[in-house]
């Protein structure tokens, strides 16, 4: 059975996500926590699929319990649901182990499709903290044509990648998508357009399975974790 943690001290925001995590998940089981200190208890007391955390709360950092499930459950999908969009708190949950950051205020439709596509393998993330990402690996291009090292680590339940890269940026393949097929160029640029998995089957008259894979090949190939980085190097290739 799936299983779900909302923390949130808000009442009404409680109730909204709650209602969000029930439309999308309708067999999900559901607890809810108004502080660090409930949701504590509950992570000790059961195992849970997904948690969606809010950060600023009235006994400490959402920060805290994030780092404490990802430790404890390492299968536990997290979510931050939050109204900070600055890049220092996107960083930090990051870092933390966060898999998707939504913004409370994003529209209730974006917010029902983003954990939709959790399913997918799709991180749920707000526009405007994807374009914090982007910006952040776009540095960490500049870093890589100074022949610097890079680490990524998105510490998420569905990959774990950990690349040391010490080439110049002219001597690394696969940024300019040489070793992509024809097909994966065209599913990289509809990813780099903002189609889910679903969107660019029905786009490309292929099915749902297929479009998976070409997905999952992308990420392989260009060694990336997230679409927020293939919209990068979609740019960055010139196919959008």
């Amino acid at each position: 059975m799936l299983t779900a943690l909302i923390l949130e001290d808000h009442k009404e925001t409680r109730q909204f996500l709650l209602k969000l995590v029930q439309e999308v998940f309708p067999d999900c089981a559901i607890q809810t926590a108004e502080n660090i200190h409930q949701a504590m208890h509950a992570i000790s007391q059961q195992s849970f699929c997904l948690a969606i955390v809010d950060l600023s709360l009235p006994d400490g950092n959402g920060l805290q319990v994030i780092r404490h499930i990802r430790s404890t459950q390492q299968q536990c999908y997290v979510v931050v649901a939050t109204i900070f969009d600055d890049e220092s708190h996107v960083l930090d949950a990051l870092k933390a182990g966060a898999m998707g950051y939504l913004l409370k205020d994003n529209p209730r439709p974006f917010l029902l499709n983003a954990l939709r596509g959790i399913s997918s393998g799709l991180p749920p993330v707000s526009a405007s903290i994807t374009r914090q990402m982007m910006r952040a690996l776009t540095e960490q291009s500049g870093k890589r044509r100074r022949n610097t090292d890079i680490q990524i680590e998105p510490k998420t339940g569905i990959q774990e990648i950990e690349l040391h890269r010490h080439r110049k940026e002219d001597e690394t393949p696969f940024l300019n998508g040489s070793n992509l097929s024809s097909r994966e160029k065209e599913v990289l640029r509809l990813m780099a357009k903002g189609f889910n998995r679903a969107e660019i089957a029905g786009y490309l008259e292929i099915t749902a399975n297929t479009s998976a894979s070409h997905i999952k090949s992308i990420y392989r190939k260009l060694c990336i974790g997230s679409r927020a980085e293939a919209a990068l190097l979609a740019s960055k290739m010139g196919i959008v």
